[in-house]
């Protein structure tokens, strides 16, 4: 699990607050293979997570601090991920206009999500035969790459996708 926060003591928590996008997936729906629509909100179920060990942690050219923990996780939780392939997805966000460093971390993590699944849809299906709607499970797998250029912050993330055609 990575976690990614403005200090090292919070990285930890950061990564145990997103274990359930790595682990579980995040439901969404696509329209015209180009409108993504899916919340990072997190689900009132608690997941069984067993053990944590924190493996490393390390600052980031964005300044911002990235730890990888391992987590032992119940069987029962996990989601079937056999034959995903990762793909991965580039967002950004003015730092001025999301207001801070974190926030506009958070707004560029959603927009490259969205385009992993962007990216899924169009590897699947040729542009003239993309169904009108459909969903399916997004597994963020964590960030390739996180800076701050000319006022913006920059995510690359990894991510498997399994679509579903309605």
């Amino acid at each position: 699990m990575e976690g990614v926060a403005d200090s090292p003591a919070a990285t930890r928590l950061a990564a145990l607050a997103s274990i359930r996008e790595r682990v579980q997936g995040i439901k969404f729906t696509i329209l015209a293979g180009k409108y993504p629509a899916y919340s990072l909100t997190p689900s009132d179920r608690t997941l069984d997570t067993r053990g944590t060990r924190l493996v490393e942690t390390v600052k980031l050219p964005s300044g911002m601090y990235k730890s990888r923990l391992e987590v032992e996780v119940s069987p029962l939780e996990l989601a079937p991920q056999e034959g995903l392939r990762e793909f991965a997805g580039s967002g950004e966000a003015d730092l001025s206009e999301a207001g801070g460093r974190a926030r506009a971390r958070m707004v560029a993590l959603e927009t490259a999500v969205g385009q992993a699944i962007i990216n899924a849809v169009a590897q699947r299906y040729p542009p003239s035969s993309v169904p009108f709607q459909l969903t399916g499970t997004v597994y963020i797998l964590g960030t390739r790459r996180e800076e701050i250029r000319r006022g913006s912050y920059l995510v690359e993330v990894r991510a498997r996708v399994a679509l579903t055609a309605e």
